[in-house]
């Protein structure tokens, strides 16, 4: 009967950590995902703001030759 009792408890232990740590994992790849598309954006942001720099230094520098013209 004791034994019974010992197992039934190690089961419900077990299930516990497993729960636990299933939901530790979770929430880290949410992490890992929110940290992604951060980068992600980030990274879209520095593009655009590059290539308003380089349409804005070319454009400007045909302006001015044009005016001279």
């Amino acid at each position: 009967m004791k034994m019974t009792a010992f197992w039934k408890h190690y089961d419900k232990v077990e299930r516990e950590h497993w729960k636990l740590a299933e939901k530790e994992a979770q929430e880290q790849r949410r992490l890992d995902d929110e940290i992604r598309e951060a980068k992600k954006q980030q990274r879209k942001l520095n593009y655009l703001i590059t290539q308003t720099e380089l349409y804005a230094h070319s454009g400007g520098h045909l302006e001015s030759t044009e005016v001279e013209v």
